[in-house]
This record gives C-alpha cells, sequence and structure tokens, in this order.
C-alpha cells in the first residue's frame, strides 16, 4: 500500500486502515456481515442470508482462525468497519465474504478490502480469484 491513504469513509478527518484479521475481531465482523447482508437483502424483499449476527461470527470465526484463510478488516477511528477474506486452499483463490457496516456502505472501504485480498492473491502466485458463497 502506498503511504498516502485514503480518507476514511467514517470521518473525512481519519484515515481508514486495513489490517489482518484475526480471531478477537471476529465478533464484531460477524456481527457486521449479518447486518450488512440482512440489510442489502431487505432492500430488494428478501429474507437475511444468515438466520442472526451469531452465525455471521461462526462463519467468521471459522475464516479468521483457519490457516488456509486470508482475512483483512478495515478500521477507522479505532471501530472495525468491514471484512474480507481470501481462501487460498485450491488452485482457484475464493473471495469473500466481503461486508461492510451499512452506515458506512458505498464510500469505497469494500474497493479497499477487495484490493487487499486480490494483491494477497497476486503476491501468493493464484493464476485466478472468484467471490466464493462457499461455506466451510
Amino acid at each position: 500500500m502506498s503511504e498516502e491513504r485514503p480518507l476514511c469513509p467514517v470521518n473525512l478527518t481519519t484515515r481508514c486502515e486495513i489490517r489482518p484479521g484475526d480471531g478477537p475481531r471476529r465478533r464484531h465482523c460477524g456481527a457486521i456481515c449479518y447486518e450488512a447482508f440482512a440489510t442489502v437483502n431487505g432492500q430488494h424483499g428478501y429474507p437475511p442470508d444468515l438466520p442472526a449476527p451469531e452465525a455471521g461470527v461462526g462463519l467468521l470465526g471459522m475464516m479468521f482462525s483457519h490457516p488456509g484463510y486470508y482475512c483483512v478488516v478495515a478500521e477507522a477511528d479505532g471501530r472495525i468497519i468491514g471484512s474480507n477474506c481470501l481462501d487460498e486452499r485450491s488452485a482457484i483463490a475464493g473471495i469473500g465474504p466481503i461486508t461492510v457496516d451499512p452506515d458506512v456502505q458505498n464510500r469505497s472501504v469494500g474497493r479497499r478490502l477487495m484490493q487487499a485480498v486480490l494483491d494477497r492473491a497476486r503476491e501468493r502466485g493464484f493464476p485466478a480469484s472468484g467471490c466464493s458463497n462457499r461455506r466451510s
């Protein structure tokens, strides 16, 4: 990443940081996962993909703690605002779920999270990567 980081979408006086995802961050990221998909689905008249925030916590908890996944989080003002993961267990890397707090969607957080995992896929020499909806 470059020295100059883009302005954070939460507060224009703050910088948005992309950091490694780890176990302690999974609870908050899991709740964001649930809320992000529930919000988008609700806007289109569909039920949530996940039955409750705990399902998001379980899903991301597994991904954040599994050595076959590379996960990142976006933080602003010490607050986690999104996450994304790269499934490195196959010849073709899988991406997702990418989730951004509904309060800060459409402000380039998702773009930064996606770029972080695409950079990782390129660094690791994956010939291709794609969005994954696999529930491991």
